[in-house]
């Protein structure tokens, strides 16, 4: 399967959920800090692609595990 998978796939996995999710959190965290008021952020992720493995699915598997 990773062989008979492009590169450009797991490229874009990796920029939607991992960069996207990056994208979105940094500035929050960042006034968060400013802010001095705490709280937490929450990221719901999907345990199943990580925890086993499942034909056709590295590419997002990846990216969800690169949020773990």
């Amino acid at each position: 399967m990773f062989l008979s998978s492009e590169v450009s796939s797991y490229r874009h996995h990796m920029d939607l959920n991992f960069f996207g999710v990056l994208n979105f959190v940094h500035p929050i965290a960042k006034r968060m800090v400013i802010r001095r008021e705490g709280g937490r952020i929450a990221l719901i992720g999907d345990p199943t692609v990580v925890e086993k493995a499942i034909p056709g699915m590295g590419a997002y598997a990846c990216s969800k595990g690169a949020l773990e």
